[in-house]
């Protein structure tokens, strides 16, 4: 099984597409593939299954990145709203800041 997300050089779990686009008259893709741990990349021709893997693997991490900045978004809205309450409570904010 290949791991298109894997890196070869340094195993990094970061492996991203710069280019894919499909090869005409085949069941391959050409994928150019690039690590940002190492700089090592390639440009190969990948079989339709391990592509199909590798795009499941991406959106997998898509995901999490868009669960992760939403749960960072919330915490630092709560924050902003606790120090303003703070602000309110203690008269630092004022008719004239406004």
């Amino acid at each position: 099984m290949v791991r298109m997300e894997l890196c070869p050089e340094c195993a990094s779990k970061l492996v991203y597409p710069v280019m894919w686009r499909e090869v005409p008259y085949s069941d391959e893709w050409k994928i150019e593939l690039r690590c940002p741990d190492c700089e090592w990349g390639v440009r190969s021709n990948f079989a339709h299954e391990a592509v199909e893997r590798f795009d499941s693997v991406l959106n997998h991490g898509t995901d999490k990145l868009i669960h992760d900045c939403e749960q960072l978004s919330a915490s630092n809205m709560r924050d902003y709203i606790d120090r303003f309450q703070d602000a309110l409570q203690d008269d630092h904010i004022l008719p004239e800041d406004f």
